[in-house]
C-alpha cells in the first residue's frame, strides 16, 4: 500500500495503513489485534481528510466492536460516521451507511429492514454488479435470504461469486460461499447436500488463510 498508493493517499497514510491492518485481523478472527489497530486508525481520524478514508476507518471499528459485543459502543461510532458524512458533505457515502446499518439489523433478525432496502436499493435479477457497489450488494443478498426469496439470492450469489473470482478477491469468494450455502439449507431439504457441499468449498477456500 505504502509503494502504490502511497503518494496519493498522503497524510492519510498511515490510517489507511492500520485500518487495513485492523481489517485483516477482523477477519483472522484475532479481534485483540483487531481492535487495538482500529483504535490507533481512529484516533487519527481529521474532518481534513477524504471522507472514504475517514469512513473506512469508522466502519472498521464498528464491525470489530460489534464482533467484541459491544453493540452501544458500536452505535455510538456510528453515530459519528453519520456526523461525519453531514460535516464533509459525502452524501456519495449514505448508500454504504444504509448498507452497513441494514446488516446489523438483519443479524438480529430484523425483516423490516431487508424489505426496506431491497425497496430502496435492491439488486435487479439481470443488473450488472458494480465492484464500488459490492458492500450493497452483500446487503441485497442477505436480505433476499431473510425474507425466504432463496432462489433470487442463489441467482445472484452465483453472479457475485464468478466476479469476486474474476477480480481475485478470495474474502467475497467466501462471503459468497458461505450466503450461497445458508441459502440453498433453508430453500429444502433436498438441496442440504448441496449446502453442504458448498460450505465445505468455503472452508477449504478459507483454510488456506
Amino acid at each position: 500500500l505504502r509503494d502504490t498508493l502511497g503518494n496519493l493517499l498522503g497524510n492519510e497514510l498511515d490510517m489507511a495503513v492500520e485500518c487495513l491492518i485492523a481489517g485483516l485481523m477482523y477477519e483472522r478472527g484475532d479481534l485483540k489485534e483487531a481492535y487495538k489497530f482500529t483504535l490507533s486508525a481512529n484516533a487519527k481520524i481529521q474532518y481534513s481528510f477524504m471522507s472514504e478514508v475517514n469512513f473506512c476507518a469508522l466502519a472498521t471499528f464498528v464491525h470489530i466492536l460489534d464482533a467484541l459485543y459491544q453493540p452501544l459502543q458500536a452505535q455510538e461510532v456510528l453515530n459519528r460516521l453519520r456526523d461525519m458524512i453531514e460535516k464533509q458533505r459525502a452524501y456519495n457515502l449514505n448508500y454504504n451507511l444504509l448498507a452497513l446499518t441494514t446488516r446489523r439489523k438483519l443479524e438480529n433478525g430484523d425483516h423490516n429492514a431487508a424489505e426496506y432496502w431491497l425497496k430502496e436499493h435492491g439488486t435487479g435479477l439481470y443488473e450488472t454488479l458494480d465492484l464500488y457497489r459490492i458492500y450493497g450488494h452483500f446487503a441485497t443478498f442477505r436480505s433476499y435470504i431473510a425474507i425466504g426469496n432463496y432462489d433470487y439470492s442463489i441467482i445472484l450469489l452465483n453472479k457475485l461469486l464468478r466476479f469476486s473470482k474474476i477480480y481475485k478477491r478470495p474474502l467475497d469468494m467466501i462471503k459468497s460461499l458461505i450466503l450461497l450455502s445458508i441459502a440453498y439449507w433453508k430453500k429444502k431439504k433436498g438441496f442440504q447436500v448441496e449446502a453442504l457441499n458448498i460450505l465445505e468449498e468455503a472452508i477449504i477456500l478459507a483454510y488456506n488463510y
